[in-house]
């Protein structure tokens, strides 16, 4: 995922191991396979975020819906 304006926590779980990183405008997060993920935009300014889905087959059957984090 790319940071196109502003800026936003990451908070990913992978292996029970809860992470949780802020990322700014023009930074980029790579999220594995099968690793769960959530933006949080905790900020005043608008966050505005490119995420690109690749492989031989682009699906959203798998999305997980959490609000623990």
């Amino acid at each position: 995922m790319f940071i196109l304006k502003g800026k936003c926590d990451i908070v990913t779980e992978y292996n029970n191991d809860i992470i949780k990183i802020t990322k700014n405008q023009n930074d980029s997060y790579y999220v594995g396979k099968n690793v769960w993920h959530q933006c949080q935009n905790n900020y005043d300014e608008p966050c505005y975020i490119l995420e690109v889905q690749f492989g031989e087959k682009c699906i959203e059957e798998d999305i997980e819906r959490k609000n623990e984090y």
